[in-house]
């Protein structure tokens, strides 16, 4: 589980436009991060038929990261770190099956939405697999091999599992988690 000393270090970093900026909710603007992935998706499909491996990698974190962005968009948040990225989306957006106090505490009121977003969160192993996958483009990105020390069909099996998985959770985000989570983060800030 994140540290709440990452987000926020990642907020104060935002104030200098490098991490997590609270922004106004943009729900255009996170549907137009999803069909930026969706795109994505479509020229990893299309790199792996060509045998660019490499890109294929590649191109499957940028889908992932953009329905990352979309989620973010949709609560308002904008993000300009990768790193800072993840850690907002692994300390709410993540299935956990359960709430620790601090969270309940902080969520009061909310339990008839909490068990509802907790069902569409992101599952845990496609979080590490888009960490993993993160680690991977940046190695693979500035290295010179053009062979890929990964499972290509697994990496692009969960990349689509993870932006279709995004998708669901923005269209099922309510209005008071994602006032709940606002708070939180200002609360952080």
């Amino acid at each position: 589980m994140v540290r709440e000393e990452t987000i926020k270090q990642c907020l104060e970093r935002g104030r200098d436009g490098r991490g997590i900026i609270i922004i106004n909710q943009n729900a255009k603007l996170s549907e137009m991060h999803y069909k930026k992935a969706l795109r994505n998706i479509e020229v990893m499909n299309y790199l792996k038929k060509g045998n660019y491996e490499e890109w294929t990698v590649i191109t499957a974190y940028y889908s992932m990261y953009q329905a990352c962005l979309s989620i973010l968009t949709r609560i308002g948040l904008q993000s300009k770190d990768h790193t800072c990225t993840v850690a907002i989306i692994e300390k709410y957006f993540v299935r956990t099956g359960k709430l620790d106090k601090k969270s309940m505490d902080h969520y009061k009121n909310l339990s008839d939405v909490l068990e509802k977003i907790e069902k569409v969160k992101i599952e845990q192993k496609l979080l590490d697999a888009l960490k993993d996958i993160r680690d991977r483009r940046e190695n693979i990105q500035y290295d010179v091999e053009t062979r890929v020390s990964v499972n290509v069909e697994n990496v692009i099996k969960n990349s689509i599992e993870f932006v279709e998985n995004a998708k669901i959770l923005v269209d099922n985000l309510d209005t008071k988690f994602i006032e709940a989570v606002r708070k939180d983060l200002e609360r952080l800030a």
